[in-house]
């Protein structure tokens, strides 16, 4: 087994937001919903672990901030289906994906920097998922039809299946760009 630390960037983005990108992903609405989720859960919990006195005992400040993030998550979602058309089959996943902040930012302990970049790439791969996933899964893009009607959508890639191999797809293309930058002599 490979330890976390040594996974490519790509690969540490995928895992830690596994489920909300094989489900929340299944329209572009559902995506940039969940990106927002994860952005404002994020900045929520870090203002508040800096506001915490530090104590050899976290319990309380971890229920603290799943309960932050599980407020989040509820609310934007609401926000969202209001906004937009989400699936139902997707709000579990967007109630979901705010706990994801918490498992890359811990209790705010980590380096700013690192977890900025980590949510850069998770939000990346959000709308990236989101936008695959529609265009190709449904064969429209926020409820607008792209193809014509002689073109047939891939419509296993708007089932969480789908997202699995899109997973499987991005996880493939960042091992071979890796080992094709590595020197001849370490291949």
């Amino acid at each position: 087994m490979i330890a976390f630390e040594k996974l490519s960037r790509t690969e540490q983005v995928l895992l830690l937001g596994f489920l909300p990108l094989l489900g929340a992903t299944t329209h572009l609405t559902t995506a940039l919903a969940g990106i927002a989720i994860v952005v404002l859960a994020y900045y929520l919990v870090r203002a508040l672990a800096t506001r915490l006195p530090a104590k050899d005992d976290d319990s309380i400040a971890w229920v603290l901030f799943a309960a932050v993030a599980f407020a989040v998550a509820i609310t934007i979602t609401h926000i969202a289906r209001y906004w937009g058309a989400i699936p139902d089959r997707a709000v579990p996943y967007l109630y979901l994906s705010g706990f994801t902040p918490l498992v890359f930012s811990g209790l705010g302990k980590g380096s700013n920097r690192t977890d900025r970049h980590t949510l850069l790439r998770f939000g990346l791969l959000m709308l990236g998922f989101g936008i695959a996933r529609e265009a190709l899964g449904s064969g429209t893009l926020l409820g607008n039809i792209l193809w014509s009607h002689a073109a047939i959508p891939i419509g296993i890639l708007s089932l969480e299946s789908g997202a699995l191999l899109l997973f499987a797809t991005v996880a493939m293309i960042d091992a071979i760009a890796r080992n094709q930058s590595k020197p001849e002599g370490n291949a």
